[in-house]
């Protein structure tokens, strides 16, 4: 007679193998993603070099004006990527009456866009502004502080829901309920997959030692990561700027499994010339998630 184990030794190795498999079918992917203000002097060899020198996967891009648009159709042509911005698929969004078309792209200020290598299961533009702008030609007019968000599928069976935003640059007291805006448009929209939100957020962090700043509070409250300072805690010797001294452009992630690396990309990184591309550095983050069901 065999000894127990032998006997069932065949039978352990597939029960193993059964559920084995399943645990491991959900391998872990990692993203790339660029947030970045291109202003409105960036040329198309240069954001579309950075990107293929970078890897990423997905670009956020804010300030983009009249022109741009022209641009982020010719990014995605030399990426053989898609592309969304306002106007591109609702021509029913229009500049309001009287306002500088320039500035204006389907009825979006300085609109943003997305551009992503991955395919966009759906997509919808929003206005997180619903505040009179008295800034603009010195009247009270309604500006369309344009953002987006899309669902993406990265893998077979794994999704990113992604959010481009451009906050305010000129009134700060409306950052918070931006946000609140952006939270309430996520929070419940998939709520359990990995959410990144890309943007220029036009003010500093509390993580940096600004306090008194509500809305980045606001995105930890609700579970997002800022992954560069995730990577670099030590605001002293990793300040980040993106901007006039200032950081205030990021990448934040919510049900991430790991924030591999994330930096700012500075002059001489991905073939970046700085400041001289744009009045703004783009933020780079690397991101691994797990799989999740649609």
């Amino acid at each position: 007679m065999k000894p127990l184990t032998k006997q069932f030794l065949p039978c352990l190795i597939v029960i193993f193998a059964f559920f084995s498999g399943p645990l491991t079918a959900h391998s872990e992917t990692v993203i790339k993603a660029i947030s970045y203000n291109t202003h409105i002097k960036m040329s198309v060899d240069v954001l579309t070099d950075m990107i293929q020198a970078s890897d990423a996967g997905i670009v956020g891009i804010q300030e983009t004006v009249a022109n741009s648009s022209t641009n982020n159709d010719a990014y995605a042509e030399v990426l053989g990527w898609n592309v969304f911005y306002p106007g591109k698929d609702t021509p029913e969004l229009i500049a309001p009456p009287g306002r500088d078309p320039f500035w204006w792209i389907g009825g979006h200020h300085m609109s943003v866009a997305l551009l992503t290598k991955y395919e966009v299961i759906e997509h919808q533009y929003y206005n997180i502004t619903d505040t009179p702008d008295d800034w603009i030609d010195c009247c009270i007019i309604e500006t369309y502080r344009s953002s987006m968000r899309a669902r993406l599928r990265v893998a077979p069976d794994e999704y990113v829901n992604v959010f481009v935003l451009h906050s305010n640059p000129w009134n700060v007291t409306w950052h918070p309920r931006e946000i609140e805006g952006v939270l309430g448009e996520l929070n419940d929209y998939y709520p359990d997959d990995p959410t990144i939100i890309l943007g220029d957020f036009n003010t500093r962090s509390h993580l940096d030692g600004f306090l008194e700043i509500e809305s980045t509070k606001m995105l930890e409250a609700a579970g997002f990561v800022d992954t560069y300072r995730q990577v670099h805690p030590n605001v002293d010797t990793d300040p980040g700027i993106t901007c006039e001294n200032m950081r205030i452009d990021y990448v934040y992630v919510r049900n991430a499994t790991k924030i591999v690396d994330a930096f700012v990309v500075e002059e001489g990184i991905f073939g970046s010339n700085g400041f001289n591309d744009s009045d703004h550095l783009a933020v780079f983050a690397q991101i691994q998630i797990h799989g999740g069901g649609q």
